[in-house]
């Protein structure tokens, strides 16, 4: 149970974690959607427009080549991050189900222990019992034993 409780807590911890990144990642990515929403490919078009020769107008095509790949990468990370989240609560409800399958097992097995400890508990008083009058017995055929005439008495009970 205990080594259970240590996994869920790893596991929480580890889904917080994810959960921070997939925020961050979120805030990001709505930072720059919005700008890009705003500011469209005019931007990028004015960039390579305001190339000064044919130099100046690759590098700039490869700086607007650089940024829309930066954009796609990082669309490809959140995606990654958004899948390691689900997968993540899904290990974590996996956890709770095994341990609530545990706790049951445990449960199922303390009663099981119980029944039969009060079982056992019932027998022992019952041959506590039986001891009990035994002695009794034993008590009884002790003192007429050690008197005289409750020997002859009882050899002549059973002749």
């Amino acid at each position: 149970m205990s080594a259970k409780e240590e996994q869920i807590e790893s596991a929480e911890n580890e889904l917080v974690e994810a959960k921070v990144t997939e925020n961050n990642q979120y805030e990001s990515m709505k930072k720059r959607i919005k700008y890009m929403y705003e500011n469209g490919n005019v931007e990028f078009i004015e960039i390579i427009l305001s190339a000064e020769n044919i130099s100046d107008f690759l590098n700039k095509t490869e700086y607007v080549t650089k940024i829309s790949e930066y954009d796609r990468d990082m669309l490809v990370e959140f995606q990654k991050t958004v899948e390691q989240v689900q997968k993540k609560e899904e290990e974590l409800r996996a956890e709770y189900e095994e341990l609530s399958a545990l706790q049951t097992t445990l449960s199922e097995k303390r009663a099981s222990v119980e029944t039969l400890l009060s079982n056992k508990n019932i027998q022992i008083a019952n041959l506590e019992s039986e001891i009990g009058e035994n002695a009794k017995v034993l008590q009884q055929l002790i003192a007429e034993a050690q008197e005289p005439n409750g020997v002859r008495r009882k050899l002549r009970r059973r002749s």
